[in-house]
């Protein structure tokens, strides 16, 4: 075991070194630390959203906005509106953004090629699987370092249950409500609002009591709604979210939701069944 835990401890020095090694040579360049990883991404992704970026990076959405920002100003980027939803802005490399990705490439060839010089051709091709491996179970522990014990129970309410909401809630008669029960207390509700298309649904609200928040209960309670519209036979289930409401768009990717466009400073994401 102490030697998983030094090999753990020895993929994180390589990281951090490697960081540090890539901001000096690249500092000429005019990118400030870290930039580079964005520049890449544009390069070989053209046309990513900033909310793509946030996904792929694993960066907060404050730190995008001031790179794209930055590399815009400094003209190694441009944005435009999607052609079919002009809500959305994508980030696209410049002549002189290409030109610097061409110089990190070579840059990370050379680095490649003294940190590899060692190895056989079939080491490289073991790292390359073994570090996959790792990729893929550092995922999967994210993930289920965050799926929380069931507690709780869930039924449909009515506009007398939901009298301990009544601040944060304008009742709708024509949608569906859910509650959830933790002890015999109502700790949270989340609205549905069936469309014209019986077969698509939109979750209007969801909200729990500020003393049961940040305890998973609203990991439990969209999972179980999830549950409950596959059962109805519901192909797509959509949601919009605040893009400063970080809690929930966490909740949303864990449960895999897909991001579909921006809208008024909201994020439009939906789940297909």
């Amino acid at each position: 075991m102490l030697e998983d835990n030094q090999s753990l401890r020895k993929i994180e020095k390589i990281a951090r070194t490697l960081n540090i090694i890539y901001s000096k040579k690249l500092k000429n360049q005019g990118l400030q630390r870290g930039q580079y990883s964005f520049l890449i991404f544009i390069n070989e992704n053209p046309g990513l959203s900033q909310f793509e970026l946030v996904s792929e990076l694993n960066i907060d959405k404050t730190t995008v906005a001031k790179a794209l920002k930055k590399m815009e100003n400094d003209e190694v980027i441009f944005r435009q509106k999607d052609l079919d939803d002009h809500r959305i802005m994508r980030a696209y490399p410049t002549e002189k953004g290409r030109l610097i990705y061409q110089n990190i490439l070579n840059e990370e060839n050379e680095i490649i090629s003294k940190v590899l010089s060692t190895f056989s051709e079939r080491e490289k091709s073991n790292l390359v699987i073994l570090l996959n491996k790792i990729e893929k179970n550092i995922e999967k522990e994210w993930k289920d370092s965050r799926i929380y014990i069931s507690t709780g129970s869930i039924r449909k309410a009515e506009e007398s249950d939901l009298i301990d909401f009544k601040q944060n809630i304008v009742f709708n008669k024509y949608n569906t409500y859910y509650i959830y029960i933790y002890k015999n207390k109502t700790v949270g509700y989340i609205e549905l609002n069936w469309t014209i298309e019986e077969s698509v649904v939109y979750i209007e609200n969801m909200y729990i009591l500020e003393s049961f928040q940040g305890k998973g209960f609203g990991y439990e309670l969209l999972k179980e709604i999830n549950n409950i519209l596959a059962n109805d036979k519901i192909s797509h289930i959509k949601i919009l979210v605040d893009e400063k409401n970080i809690p929930m768009l966490k909740l949303i990717n864990l449960l895999e939701y897909r991001f579909v466009g921006e809208s008024e400073n909201k994020y439009c994401f939906e789940k297909i069944r």
